[in-house]
């Protein structure tokens, strides 16, 4: 109550022209405390949604032709032709494609990858019947070698 008192008597104390510029000024404190606060973030919302939205449909456009693109490819399907019967066949396989692995001594068979680049095991698991059972990554991946644990397994005994 002491405050209302106290602006009330602040209030009738001024003459009628300084209540007028008080109002005036609180409007227009008002006024641009709403402009600031509402207006002007809606309306550079509108204005970069006008920029961005021609962009974005050029984009979906481009991948919309990308993917009619793909979907005409025709599919390549892998040749399984590696021999996953016997041991010294996968190991020597995996030889000859410079991939660092070690597989288990009984079937199905469990061949842990270590180290291999990327192109030398996706030319490997295109000939081999194997799917992924575990994947982890140790150290750090260099530009061409991935260093990790990769464990396959062959999809027949």
């Amino acid at each position: 109550m002491k405050l209302l008192a106290v602006l009330s008597y602040l209030w009738n104390s001024r003459a009628p022209r300084e209540r007028l510029f008080i109002i005036i000024a609180l409007l227009v404190i008002v006024l641009g405390s709403l402009y600031s606060g509402f207006i002007d973030p809606a309306l550079s919302d509108l204005k970069r949604f006008k920029t961005s939205i021609p962009l974005a449909q050029a984009t979906l456009a481009q991948v919309k032709i990308l993917s009619a693109q793909v979907q005409a490819q025709p599919k390549n399907e892998a040749v399984l032709s590696g021999d996953m019967s016997n041991l010294d066949a996968i190991q020597a396989s995996l030889s000859a494609a410079n991939i660092e692995a070690k597989v288990s001594d009984t079937p199905p068979w469990l061949i842990t990858i270590r180290r291999a680049s990327g192109e030398d095991l996706s030319n490997w698991l295109r000939q081999y019947p194997v799917e992924l059972v575990e994947f982890k990554r140790i150290g750090h991946r260099t530009d061409t070698y991935w260093q990790g644990e990769v464990t396959l397994s062959s999809q027949s005994n």
